[in-house]
């Protein structure tokens, strides 16, 4: 399987920063929606639909294809590759990444307990040797000054 387009720059790139660090890892797409999310699912519950099923009427792209074509040229060279589609999608695309706050937060950005959740499940692979640890503060929190600027913890 070959990689064209960007993810050839992408490669070719990463194969230059080789020379700069000890591991280089590619992270692969995330699955994409032709809108909002949060937006899907509060369609979804008004609706009184299954919000998997309806969110998988609205994903958009080919991330599958671009993924299994990452992994499969990344399989045995000095790049590492971390399949976020398969992290995420492994027995149907999560959407959720807690009881109340949506995996993403627009289309295609995770929100910060999305990035939580992706955490803990490349983590592993990212880091073998380290057990796993479960924070007690692993909430996720901004508050937004007069000036407009945004703080988070």
């Amino acid at each position: 399987m070959e990689i064209g387009g960007d993810n050839t720059k992408v490669v070719e790139t990463a194969n230059t920063a080789r020379s700069y660090a000890d591991r280089v890892i590619i992270f692969g797409p995330i699955e994409e929606y032709d809108q909002a999310l949060p937006r899907i699912l509060a369609r979804a519950i008004a609706l009184n639909k299954s919000e998997a099923k309806f969110a998988e009427l609205h994903r958009s792209g080919d991330t599958e294809e671009i993924d299994q074509s990452f992994s499969a040229v990344l399989r045995e060279g000095p790049i590492e590759y971390v399949s976020v589609y398969r992290a995420l999608c492994s027995a149907g695309c999560e959407i959720w990444a807690t009881k109340k706050v949506p995996l993403q937060f627009d289309n295609n950005h995770l929100t910060c307990e999305g990035s939580i959740k992706l955490a803990r499940k490349v983590g592993p692979q990212l880091f073998p040797n380290i057990p796993v640890v479960v924070a007690h503060a692993d909430g996720c929190g901004a508050e937004i000054g007069t000036g407009g600027s945004v703080a988070t913890n």
